[in-house]
């Protein structure tokens, strides 16, 4: 079975395309946008060589981000406690000329573009989320894609969420916990929810306290 990829509401996918080509011009100073890669060091896409003149096939994979905190962890809330963090989109199609842009809906700020990655890891990033659609556990039930991200231990992962209820929610970590021991989640391997969220609970705990 296909899986579902949620269309994002008019005004965030506007919101992105508006504000995309001033976070790509290289006169960042002027446009106070402060400039930042993901992985190895890598040259500021263009927006002409991420377009490439094809502005609706070049701006696309809108996927909807869910936070949850170290508290919510610790306290073992499950992901029902997970809160709406905006969207993300990506731009362009090659390695070296592909972008991750993040898009927040906070009601102080609005809905705005908020940051833009690029480098090896966006491309990688892309990689993972079109490969998710091999998985066999996606051949055997309808599942809606999401982005669970803890900010408190550097770690995403795709979720796929049962919309019937009637699966069991799974979770594909992408970016891996930083130093993580022995036990903890493997990249880009098929976990339950509730086993990937038991998985991390341990580290939640342990930065919980270096954060008191």
């Amino acid at each position: 079975m296909p899986l579902n990829k949620p269309s994002p509401p008019p005004d965030v996918q506007e919101a992105f395309s508006t504000a995309l080509p001033t976070f790509l011009r290289q006169d960042n100073d002027a446009a106070r946008v402060a400039e930042g890669f993901a992985g190895t060091p890598s040259a500021i896409p263009t927006l002409a060589g991420i377009d490439n003149g094809r502005l609706d096939a070049f701006r696309h994979n809108a996927q909807q981000m869910f936070m949850l905190t170290l508290k919510d962890l610790v306290n073992s809330a499950g992901v029902r406690a997970a809160s709406p963090a905006g969207w993300r989109f990506f731009a362009g199609q090659g390695q070296g000329a592909t972008v991750l842009g993040r898009v927040s809906q906070k009601s102080r700020d609005g809905t705005k573009l908020t940051a833009v990655y690029y480098g090896n890891r966006a491309w990688e990033a892309l990689q993972a989320s079109l490969g998710l659609e091999s998985l066999a556990e996606i051949r055997q039930a309808d599942f809606d894609l999401r982005v669970l991200t803890i900010p408190g231990l550097n770690l995403e992962a795709f979720w796929l969420h049962s919309p019937t209820g009637e699966y069991e929610d799974l979770a594909v970590p992408f970016t891996p916990l930083p130093d993580q021991a022995a036990g903890a989640v493997q990249q880009q391997a098929v976990y339950t929810m509730a086993n990937f969220l038991a998985t991390i609970r341990p580290a939640a705990l342990l930065a919980q306290r270096n954060v008191y």
